[in-house]
């Protein structure tokens, strides 16, 4: 009797087979964690660029958006968005050991802080042999991080003469030099120091010494620190080509910008002497530059130069700063650093009103419409800025392709007239590759009339890079992808 050996094939499994094998256990692991009351497995991400598409205004994704009379692309930066402000910094800083002040900022995280020291009343930085004294700054050190919990902030310092500790130029430029090195080692994300604001009765030949006095002992502490030329009342391009050409160590050309002394209201947008001023403002600045700068920082700007308008505390604060905002990207070669004024007791003029404030007595102490919009538009608008076609004429937009994969596109319709349910068009948008998904739209129109009203935010569709949305006249609207 013989043995029969049957033959057997054996199939050996290739490495698709065992990756194949894994998925499928993954699948299976993640689908009994939901089963058991766990988290749900995340729904796939497609991945790549959505659909090229066209609506009445369209947001092209693809298409960078170029500095002015340049190919270089325009970056949106955190430090777009700024306050500028004395009162904030009176007292030794004091408000910012105020519990109030610092929760309220902290919902919208200003990046940019920037202290003007003359405007400032009761401060004294420097002891008599220019040191920094240090107690005036100890409740700011303190607490600065409880404004900025996303750790995005830069904060700026602009220094007065006379004032205690400078006697001349040298000094002046010893006290700069002392403060950079002090806040620096005491970890204040400090990125620059300036001279003193609005300079324009000065003697022109002692500002330009202090100046470079400043420039230099500044720089040798950390050649990357920033100084400002010293901001001028107003666009004085004249002036402000003089002052570069005498001190050519100047980062960022600086000016105010306030339309009125006057509540000028809806006129800031309807009257072309206000409407028109942020385009013409940068226009000049530009062209009667002598070089290029670092950037343009609008070292102040606010519904009137008293500092007593209600619109600042309603809806037209806001739809006048979109409107500085975006004619004055428009219209620069070089990034934009845009400062609201933020003036009084508290240095919240702009932002949260003071209740012992003379002008805002008895307010409550809580956001302003416009503090909603800014911090709103630091939060998600910036990245690269990308081109934008169509809608009507007079409408601003400003769209942006952000680090994070997202998308934003900005839209202020000021004086258009109310725009019905228009087709818009995030064309190209960087989130997948079939352009649906959902989106916040927020909007905020003139139904703002006071301090905590913040605009109104839903979430809609975007069907294959296509949405529908209104624009009321007058509102901002910010579309941003989720």
């Amino acid at each position: 009797m013989s043995d029969k050996v049957e033959s057997q094939s054996i199939t050996i499994p290739t490495m698709e087979d065992i990756d194949n094998l894994q998925a499928q256990l993954d699948a299976l692991d993640e689908r009994v964690t939901a089963l058991e009351g766990g988290s749900s497995p995340p729904a796939p991400d497609n991945g790549g660029t959505g659909p090229a598409c066209e609506g009445w205004l369209t947001a092209d994704f693809s298409a960078p958006h170029p500095y002015h009379g340049t190919d270089e692309q325009q970056i949106i930066d955190a430090l777009t968005y700024g306050t500028s402000t004395g009162g904030a910094g009176d007292n030794r800083f004091h408000f910012f050991g105020e519990q109030a002040y610092t929760e309220e900022m902290a919902k919208i995280n200003i990046p940019l802080w920037y202290f003007i020291a003359n405007i400032s009343s009761g401060n004294s930085y420097f002891k008599d042999d220019s040191s920094v004294d240090e107690a005036v700054f100890e409740t700011l050190l303190a607490n600065w991080q409880k404004v900025d919990p996303a750790g995005v902030s830069g904060w700026l310092f602009g220094l007065n003469y006379p004032m205690r500790g400078v006697t001349d130029a040298a000094s002046f430029g010893r006290c700069a030099g002392n403060l950079a090195r002090f806040l620096r080692e005491r970890g204040l994300p400090l990125i620059g120091i300036t001279g003193p604001d609005e300079p324009d009765s000065r003697n022109r030949t002692e500002l330009y010494a202090y100046t470079n006095a400043l420039i230099a002992e500044v720089k040798a502490v950390d050649e990357n620190l920033v100084v400002c030329a010293p901001a001028t009342s107003w666009a004085d391009s004249g002036f402000m080509r003089e002052m570069a050409n005498a001190c050519p160590g100047i980062d960022w050309f600086s000016w105010n910008m306030y339309p009125s002394g006057d509540d000028i209201g809806e006129q800031a947008w309807k009257n072309p002497q206000y409407s028109e001023r942020a385009a013409n403002d940068i226009r000049g600045m530009r062209n009667n530059a002598p070089y290029r700068p670092k950037a343009y920082h609008i070292g102040g700007f606010n519904m009137d130069w008293s500092c007593t308008a209600e619109s600042q505390h309603n809806y037209c604060a806001a739809i006048f700063a979109t409107l500085v905002l975006i004619d004055t990207l428009d219209g620069a070669d070089a990034p934009v650093r845009a400062c609201v004024w933020d003036s009084e007791g508290d240095g919240t003029c702009g932002f949260v009103p003071d209740p012992n404030n003379g002008h805002t007595q008895g307010c409550e102490q809580d956001l302003t419409p416009f503090a909603y919009l800014w911090g709103r538009l630091a939060n998600q608008v910036t990245g690269a800025r990308c081109t934008v076609t169509g809608g009507c004429d007079g409408l601003r937009t400003l769209a942006v392709k952000r680090e994070d994969g997202g998308c934003s596109l900005v839209i202020l319709n000021a004086d258009q007239g109310h725009q019905g349910t228009r087709e818009i068009a995030l064309s190209n948008w960087p989130v997948n590759a079939d352009g649906c998904g959902d989106v916040e739209v927020w909007q905020m129109t003139d139904d703002c009339h006071g301090v905590g009203q913040d605009g109104a935010c839903v979430t809609s569709r975007c069907e294959g890079g296509i949405l529908e949305v209104s624009l009321p006249d007058p509102s901002v609207t910010v579309i941003s992808s989720r």
